[in-house]
């Protein structure tokens, strides 16, 4: 027979995840009492007026029931990433390509998807659902359960007031500690992406402001600065003024992809830890799949997060994506992206 507060057989008998309110659909909090009655279901806490909860029990009894502690589960996993971009349904983009890296990297991944897309955009043809209300209700749901990360990546956004969201909240977060990686999603080759206008550039604006991290393209370094694009590329010296820019609007370390410089496809960078400025070239491969920046993006973290400097994890996140390609240049379908999952030995 079960005694009165005895919260570790309670437990063990319903499992944790027996404990929500459906009303509210929050976990029960950790200081009050509740009547277990014989039945079986679920039902609404005694927060709420008139209520109480019923399971499949065949005894009467008021008990105290703990809720999980949160903290010692995250202490004991390891890092702890969320990702807030768009989710594909059809290709290996964004979080379909994310999620798989990061996992691999023995990583810890949730997600917060910006929207719902149902295809690469390369398809021409494509339909996307807005999930702003949706994200705006999570993270509410999130503070009250008191869910935090060791890091938070930031891709595509589809709207300004979507920017401004996440940059409150990844302000919120940082100053707990949580570090904050931004891939400004927005342009490519001198232009916005269609639909964007520069009410999406100030948002990107607002959220770099909050990166540890930031991983732009040459266009987006450009925009996000109000510097002119330069289709030849930049000389060694104007790269440098160029990332000192993106510096000083964030504090973080920078990264610019797709770059050109001094006549070399490269991706420059400057390291805050190390307060240097460093290069990297590479000879560019004649084949296009979308999702390359984000593989990159996601490396990088994943590298960052396991303690790698960060001119290291570039070289890493370089290396791997190339020797990605190079395995998939036989795809006949290169608008779906990397079969990711099928190159993953390339990051052991």
């Amino acid at each position: 027979m079960m005694t009165p507060y005895d919260k570790c057989e309670i437990t063990c008998r319903l499992g944790i995840n027996a404990f929500w309110c459906t009303r509210n659909l929050v976990p029960i909090p950790i200081i009050h009492y509740y009547s277990i009655f014989r039945g079986s279901g679920g039902g609404l806490c005694s927060l709420c007026p008139g209520s109480l909860y019923s399971f499949t029990f065949s005894f009467q009894r008021y008990v105290k029931i703990e809720a999980p502690n949160f903290g010692e589960r995250r202490s004991a996993m390891g890092k702890e990433l969320l990702l807030i971009n768009d989710l594909p349904g059809y290709g290996k983009v964004a979080l379909a390509a994310m999620m798989p890296v990061l996992t691999h990297m023995g990583h810890h991944i949730y997600n917060l998807p910006t929207a719902l897309v149902s295809n690469t955009l390369d398809y021409g043809r494509f339909e996307i659902l807005d999930t702003t209300e949706y994200m705006r209700n999570t993270i509410g749901v999130w503070r009250s359960l008191g869910f935090s990360f060791d890091a938070i990546s930031t891709g595509f956004i589809v709207s300004p007031t979507q920017a401004s969201m996440i940059a409150n909240y990844c302000s919120r977060e940082r100053e707990k500690g949580t570090k904050i990686f931004v891939d400004p999603i927005m342009a490519d080759e001198g232009h916005l992406y269609n639909g964007l206008t520069e009410r999406t550039v100030e948002g990107m604006r607002k959220l770099i402001a909050q990166a540890d991290y930031m991983v732009p393209n040459y266009t987006e370094a450009a925009f996000l600065t109000g510097e002119a694009f330069v289709k030849e590329g930049l000389s060694w010296v104007a790269m440098k003024n160029l990332l000192g820019k993106l510096h000083r609007m964030s504090g973080g370390s920078v990264a610019i992809t797709s770059a050109r410089v001094d006549g070399q496809d490269a991706v420059a960078g400057f390291d805050v830890e190390r307060k240097e400025f460093f290069l990297r070239t590479f000879d560019m491969i004649p084949v296009r799949f979308p999702g390359t920046g984000d593989i990159f993006s996601a490396i990088f973290m994943g590298a960052v997060m396991n303690g790698m400097a960060m001119v290291d994890a570039v070289d890493k996140a370089m290396i791997a994506v190339r020797k990605m390609i190079v395995m998939s240049e036989g795809s006949q379908d290169a608008f779906r992206g990397i079969p990711v999952e099928a190159c993953l030995e390339v990051l052991d």
